[in-house]
């Protein structure tokens, strides 16, 4: 018998996924974290880092694949991500919820 590997387990199951799949309860912590990504990046979208990586993205990544949150341009899968990844860090407000605080300042009292 030939085991799947998890490269395909995974890909069919982000294949099949519906919303619907979800409890409301997590549809709707869902649309809370959209919503926070969506204000972060559009906030992020002044800082100059966010137009090297949508710069970077063009250059090295061009392509038709994927869109761009900073200005809606398209360019390849990789600099899309690349880019999106940048611009909704950019102001590195993802790093203020209480428990990744926690983790962090743990990791710190435990290097001392």
């Amino acid at each position: 018998m030939i085991t799947p590997s998890i490269e395909n387990t995974l890909s069919e199951f982000v294949e099949a996924f519906q919303l619907s799949d979800l409890p409301q309860p997590a549809r709707a912590r869902l649309g809370l974290l959209l919503a926070d990504m969506a204000a972060v990046c559009g906030a992020g979208r002044p800082a100059p880092a966010s137009a090297i990586a949508a710069g970077y993205a063009h250059a090295v990544h061009p392509g038709d694949e994927s869109t761009l949150l900073y200005d809606g341009s398209r360019v390849g899968v990789v600099g899309a991500a690349f880019a999106n990844g940048v611009l909704a860090n950019v102001l590195d407000f993802d790093d203020g919820h209480r428990r990744s605080e926690e983790r962090r300042v743990g990791k710190e009292c435990r290097s001392r």
